[in-house]
């Protein structure tokens, strides 16, 4: 991702990465931007958690845990 600040579809450049965003946001004086931080470490956090659900009911279902 290399810390890039705006969208690229080139994959041989740097591009925006929600890690690098909340990590240069959670350390600026401006609250908005602490706000953002925070707002992007719950999306990852939900983001991880529902993939994390919809593993164990699709291993569930099919027998994969047996």
């Amino acid at each position: 991702s290399l810390g890039n600040m705006n969208w690229s579809l080139d994959l041989g450049a740097p591009m925006a990465s929600l890690p690098v965003a909340i990590y240069q946001y959670a350390g600026s004086a401006y609250d908005d931007w602490t706000q953002l931080a925070w707002t992007g470490a719950l999306l990852i956090t939900t983001g991880v958690l529902l993939l994390n659900v919809l593993v164990r009911v699709w291993s569930h279902r099919t027998g994969a845990g047996e």
